[in-house]
């Protein structure tokens, strides 16, 4: 019976001198190590702000750097060409002034005088006025007197159009005349029949003239065409219409 008993226990030995020396032994005077949970110790504040910064130095350098501001829109000119155009008896010339306000007549005659000084006193920063003789149904894009003159922007340009006819000597205005503007914008149609009044500024009410606001969508070069109406005083044909070019800048 121990012979066949042998075999089992030289395999129970060997078994037992192989798990032992596979483990370490340990010293219970040894210190323990503190048991780790995997987590990360939450960084200071400053050395977040130090490793993201260093982490991402584009945004840094764009956080440093401030949004640009919009650059302000320059003024526009206007620069008219031919100076006047010869239309039958006639001498035509145009010109773009700032936008006035636009005052009716008969309304001015009937205020008091003391209105009337305060409609001809213009404040600082405010339009010139001018005095409309007829038809004020037809002024457009009028001002407030006490309204200051708009700034031109990119989509709003807005000019008083100062528009003489006088003979072909230049010494008389011919007045009682039937005025219009078409507007063409490199070649594309803007604006048709733009009404233009008789009227007088405040501060030259010897000077008669056609006017009236006019605004323009943008810069560019426009073909203006300024047509009068049949009458007596051009004799018994239909006038030509007469062209100017105005480049906007």
């Amino acid at each position: 019976m121990f012979i066949r008993r042998a075999p089992f226990l030289f395999t129970a030995l060997l078994c037992g001198l192989l798990v032992s020396g596979c483990v370490t032994p340990v010293d219970p005077g040894a210190p323990r190590a503190a048991p780790t949970t995997g987590a990360v110790p939450d960084a200071s504040p400053a050395a977040r702000a130090t490793s993201v910064t260093s982490a991402t130095p584009a945004a840094a350098a764009n956080a440093a750097t401030p949004a640009a501001s919009p650059s302000p829109v320059v003024a526009a000119t206007m620069d008219v060409s031919p100076p006047q155009v010869a239309v039958g008896p006639v001498l035509v010339s145009l010109a773009f002034e700032p936008p006035r306000h636009m005052i009716d007549q008969v309304a001015l005659n009937a205020a008091d005088p003391a209105q009337q000084a305060v409609a001809a006193d213009t404040p600082a920063g405010s339009s010139e006025g001018a005095v409309v003789f007829s038809d004020m149904v037809r002024v457009t894009n009028n001002l407030d007197p006490s309204q200051a003159v708009p700034a031109d922007t990119a989509q709003s340009i807005l000019r008083h159009v100062v528009l003489d006819v006088r003979s072909r000597d230049g010494s008389q205005i011919v007045p009682y005349l039937g005025v219009s503007l078409d507007m063409l914008l490199d070649g594309r149609p803007v604006g048709f029949g733009q009404a233009v009044v008789p009227m007088a500024a405040m501060a030259d009410n010897a000077h008669l003239y056609y006017g009236n606001n006019v605004r323009l969508a943008q810069r560019g070069t426009y073909q203006v065409f300024v047509r009068l109406t049949r009458t007596v005083l051009l004799g018994k044909d239909q006038p030509q219409a007469a062209q100017f070019n105005v480049v906007v800048r």
